[in-house]
């Protein structure tokens, strides 16, 4: 069976600020080190940002700081992350996310994580999964593990279903 998570408010917990001065300092610093003359970056940025989440359309930073500064599509990408990783102020897995991998892992089934962020944020999550790659429980382990953690995840997922093996 596959099975599909996605990532970020199901697996993971995370919470980010955009608006932190000091992000805005490293951005605006990496653009002039870079010899790309920026000015009210913060302003402008926020004004296209603003718009777009008014609209149905995703934003894509990486455009936005093109528009706004007319640098490279390179430089562009390196300042969009380190927007994505210096707004960062809390990422964690929920309680029971490892637990319940392991579990369908140990079930056979493929599991699939999905998310509309970019692939480097992965690198938290995949590193942890790393670690416990080999997990294993016993039947008398995942009772008890399962008899917590069903009403955990059918808190997040309208159609869940295990099965009796």
């Amino acid at each position: 069976m596959n099975i599909f998570f996605d990532l970020y408010g199901t697996l993971i917990d995370i919470h980010t600020d955009e608006k932190m001065s000091s992000i805005w300092e490293h951005i605006e610093s990496y653009f002039t080190n870079n010899n790309v003359s920026v000015s009210n970056l913060y302003d402008k940025y926020f004004r296209r940002v603003s718009n777009v989440e008014n609209s149905v359309n995703e934003f894509d930073v990486v455009e936005i700081f093109k528009d706004i500064t007319g640098a490279s599509y390179d430089l562009c990408l390196e300042a969009s992350k380190i927007l994505r990783a210096d707004s960062i102020i809390h990422l964690k897995l929920y309680d029971g996310v490892k637990e319940l991998l392991a579990i369908l892992k140990a079930k056979g089934h493929n599991i699939y994580l999905l998310s509309n962020e970019d692939a480097r944020n992965y690198k938290t999550l995949y590193s942890i999964l790393k670690d416990h790659n080999n997990i294993e429980f016993t039947k008398e382990e995942i009772d008890p593990l399962l008899t917590n953690l069903v009403p955990k995840v059918k808190s997040f997922s309208k159609n869940i279903n295990i099965d009796n093996e």
